[in-house]
């Protein structure tokens, strides 16, 4: 086997993959074609297609396909992307079990700090109220 086919099977990429986009593409130029044909146009598209082939009615419609198919190629590739960070976060963010007994650590968690501030402000009101009713006599 070549090196470039060493490559392309190392990485995933076979004759059935291509085979696959390739069948995968047509769809998306039979997706816009049915689009085109039932009056459906998305404006910006049409108007870079026409501005890139100046003013070439024939030419532009030609590039509108090819933008468009562009556009869904990158719409699926972005899912596919979004996909997978959306997958590694979970994995990255699964709830891990906590230890039945905690072990004692010299760092406070959120909880432990939440607790603390309640009791500094119980003391502090307390103080307060000592203070208040001390000049009230």
């Amino acid at each position: 086997m070549g090196i470039i086919k060493n490559i392309k099977k190392g990485l995933g990429y076979t004759a059935t993959n291509k085979l696959i986009s390739k069948e995968a593409e047509y769809k998306l130029y039979e997706l816009v074609s049915n689009e085109i044909a039932s009056g459906e146009k998305d404006i910006g598209v049409w108007t870079k297609a026409f501005s890139m082939s100046n003013g070439n009615e024939q030419m532009a419609e030609a590039k509108y396909i090819e933008l468009m198919v562009q556009r869904y190629k990158d719409s699926i590739e972005a899912g596919q992307e979004m996909e997978e960070v959306l997958k590694s976060k979970e994995t990255d963010h699964k709830p891990q079990k906590e230890p039945s007994i905690k072990e004692p650590t010299d760092k406070l968690d959120g909880d432990e700090i939440t607790a603390i501030s309640f009791i500094i402000l119980g003391v502090f009101s307390m103080i307060i109220l000592l203070v208040a009713l001390s000049f009230g006599n």
